[in-house]
């Protein structure tokens, strides 16, 4: 009997070994598969559209200059996009006495701080945000934000499940992956050398309803944060102008990292939809667009093309299925 136990116990001991070894050797979970690799080097990388209008450039390892991503409206500056630090700036695209401009910073313990420099005169929003996945353990918030929480944690892989080519820098890290999402949006997602997501940038089609061109389409950018939760949201579909949208758990009481917008002024965060009855904190949104963020916006017209810094092109999006 004895004899069997301590063969069983070896049995035991050995199937314990034998997973832990396989866990703490499993691929990690930025494994890109059988997408190709291409080394890029530093300067300006350029979208354009088949018009041939440039739509995004990325600012990449230039000395003395943060990496950062800049959006463009047509021949208009939309604002720009530093992926380390992270920070965010979105402009009206006007001039002189008519420009402002939206500001979004996010510190390294994943709060952040809006502010809007409006047309008529600065208005700091002084609100600094702790995105609900930092609430104390076990606490309301951490609770509330468990159970109801639509916003979570997203791998590279869940991002961008269909990769079409990887970009490694100078010393063979990974830079960014260009691919579609899981609706066919293409994508080209910004990661840290370890491959943590940090922002994405993407083209979605327009609605057949709001535009005579089904060629046409829009584009956006979404930031997440050092843990891998989204903070940061922009989108161009609407003609009207851009629709940014923000992490804000603490303006629904802990129930999760929902992405609420701004009021007409820029200068308060509110939900999205309809009024809550009695509630002043949540008077409804609408479309989101600030009055003086309005501006025509430019639709690209697919395909887009990616230019690398000597003018070839390295990736081209398509349209696929899926909004």
């Amino acid at each position: 009997m004895t004899i069997r136990r301590a063969v069983f116990a070896i049995l035991i001991s050995g199937c314990v070994g034998f997973a832990l070894s396989r866990w703490y050797s499993r691929k990690p979970d930025v494994d890109l598969g059988k997408a190709s690799s291409r080394y890029i080097s530093s300067g300006f990388l350029s979208f354009k559209d088949s018009n041939d209008v440039e739509i995004a450039t990325v600012q990449f390892e230039l000395p003395h200059s943060p990496t950062q991503v800049n959006l463009y409206n047509g021949l208009r500056g939309l604002g720009w996009f530093s992926l380390d630090p992270p920070y965010l700036q979105l402009d009206n695209g006007k001039v002189g006495p008519q420009r402002g401009h939206l500001t979004f910073s996010l510190d390294a313990s994943g709060g952040f701080h809006l502010s809007s420099q409006s047309p008529t005169a600065p208005k700091e929003m002084g609100v600094s945000l702790q995105p609900p996945h930092h609430a104390a353990w076990g606490s309301k918030e951490w609770l509330l934000n468990l159970a109801f929480s639509t916003n979570r944690v997203q791998t590279l892989a869940e991002i961008l499940p269909s990769e079409d080519l990887r970009l490694v820098r100078r010393n063979g890290t990974l830079f960014a992956v260009c691919g579609y999402d899981k609706l066919g949006k293409p994508s080209v997602v910004f990661v840290s050398p370890k491959g943590a997501p940090l922002a994405r940038l993407f083209f979605r089609s327009i609605d057949p309803d709001e535009t005579d061109d089904s060629s046409r389409g829009a584009i956006g950018y979404d930031m997440f944060d050092q843990s891998g939760y989204e903070v940061a949201n922009i989108e161009t579909d609407l003609p009207q102008g851009p629709v940014p949208s923000f992490a804000n758990g603490s303006a629904h009481s802990g129930m999760g990292m929902n992405l609420d917008g701004l009021d007409p002024t820029g200068t308060r965060l509110i939900g999205f939809g309809p009024a809550t009855a009695g509630n002043p904190d949540n008077p409804g949104f609408g479309t989101g667009i600030v009055d003086w963020m309005v501006q025509p916006m430019y639709h690209p017209k697919f395909p887009i093309r990616f230019f690398d810094a000597t003018g070839r092109i390295i990736w081209t999006a398509q349209v696929r299925t899926g909004r």
